[in-house]
């Protein structure tokens, strides 16, 4: 029998510095560090049986009723822990102590071993049977074959330890049932159960952790989907943008109006050929161009102040009429439209539009101005009677001549009616009348 509880001790032993390599060198859950505890409490109560003998009984039965139970108690609040569950009661923590209390109260008021092998195995068989109701309950068992195996194990080892006191009632002599084979079988099958159940709890944590690995490789997977779907979509918008950019490129070097863009500071950042030519600089210039400011460009520099002020408030201007002067000092008439760029914040960070010249519009339209002036002046000096009519016969315009003639100003003439005017010219021997009066044929 001693030499079972040898082995036990030695087993049990290996299976805690098991435990504490693979805590220190693998990944665990809550409630393993309380397995480990638990496992070293359960080397410790068979210590104290290996060493009945070597020191005093009472001691012996002081360790072994205080450090089975305590085992198997942290045992079960390890696999509550492990489960997900809330911790378990302290009232479990009391058992070892009433395990003891019961002990040493039979064993000093009346020596009966058969009871106080009763009261110990209780001690140790309920956390045994509450473990294995838990494991049985909990909503995951059938995720693993190792939450229905565990279940097990836990179960028959609670049902050995309650077998081997019961079976001592029917035994007249302690001594001879101790050392009975039904007894050392009893220990040996409880010794190879509960080697078992630590085996598994180690199982136990190794899958949960390859769940995990196998739960973050699927995730990583969509994700790698996601990305891949993700970096295809960019690229589709990417491809739009270029094509966009590649238009707008297109429509920037290749537009016969200047197109700009400014700083807020009025510092060119870029512009097309068309700009460069209009304001009479070469291509080998382009640097020097950029660097000037778009005041420098203005007749009246003071007026990009203005103009600037007015795009910025109200977000754009249209054909806004601006002087330009060019690198060889000659004035352009242009119109510009620009627009306000901004940031995310909506502050203006810089301008960009188009420049159009409409320098030789303007002299087209001063040129067509005093041919119209030189031809009114002509019209209105005649020594001939002249006027305008309309499609209705009104008068548009009468010169001084016939004004004169009629004896009316010419204010008084226009859009007057032509029978109105030329009545007055009957006098003239014509048969025919003015030929715009009613009576007229």
């Amino acid at each position: 029998m001693k030499l079972l509880f040898i082995l036990a001790t030695l087993i049990s032993g290996f299976i805690t510095i098991s435990l504490v390599f693979f805590q220190a060198t693998r990944k665990t859950y809550v409630g393993f560090g309380r397995w480990t505890a638990g496992v070293g409490f359960l080397t410790l109560g068979y210590l104290s049986l290996c060493m009945r003998g070597l020191i005093p009984e009472p001691f012996s039965i002081l360790v072994g009723n205080v450090a089975f139970p305590l085992g198997m108690v942290l045992l079960l609040d390890g696999i509550k822990r492990f489960l997900g569950l809330s911790p378990m009661s302290r009232l479990w923590y009391s058992l070892p102590g009433l395990s003891l209390a019961t002990v040493a109260g039979i064993y000093y008021l009346h020596d009966a071993p058969a009871w106080r092998f009763m009261a110990s195995s209780a001690a140790i068989s309920a956390p045994h049977w509450a473990m294995a109701a838990l494991i049985f309950r909990h909503p995951v068992k059938h995720k693993s074959m190792f939450y229905p195996v565990i279940g097990s194990t836990i179960g028959l080892v609670g049902l050995v330890v309650l077998i081997r006191p019961i079976s001592a009632f029917f035994v007249p002599q302690w001594h001879t049932f101790m050392d009975s084979p039904f007894q050392m079988g009893t220990l040996a099958a409880l010794i190879i159960l509960q080697l078992g159940e630590n085996l598994s709890l180690i199982m136990l944590n190794s899958e949960r952790v390859e769940g995990k690995l196998a739960e973050a490789e699927t995730e990583l997977r969509e994700t790698v989907n996601r990305l891949q779907e993700s970096l295809t979509e960019q690229k589709r918008v990417e491809e739009s943008l270029r094509e966009s950019e590649e238009r707008y490129r297109t429509f920037f070097l290749t537009s016969r109006d200047c197109v700009f863009m400014t700083g807020a500071d009025g510092i060119f950042i870029d512009f097309n050929d068309a700009a460069l030519e209009m304001l009479s600089y070469s291509p080998v210039d382009r640097q020097e161009a950029l660097s000037r400011n778009v005041a420098l460009s203005y007749a009246r520099p003071e007026e990009r102040e203005a103009h600037a002020a007015m795009v910025a408030e109200i977000g754009f201007s249209k054909e806004y009429p601006v002087d330009l002067r060019r690198k060889d000092g000659t004035i352009l008439h242009t119109l510009i439209t620009a627009v306000a760029r901004r940031d995310p914040k909506g502050n203006v960070i810089g301008f960009q539009g188009t420049v159009r010249d409409i320098t030789e519009r303007k002299k087209v339209e001063e040129e067509l101005r005093k041919s119209r002036a030189e031809l009114y002046a002509i019209y209105e000096h005649s020594p001939v009677m002249m006027c305008v009519l309309d499609g209705q016969r009104q008068v548009l315009y009468a010169n001084r001549a016939l004004a004169e003639f009629v004896g009316k100003h010419e204010d008084e003439l226009k859009e007057g009616s032509a029978c109105g005017v030329f009545g007055c010219i009957n006098s003239l021997d014509d048969p025919r009348g003015c030929g715009y009066g009613p009576h007229c044929e």
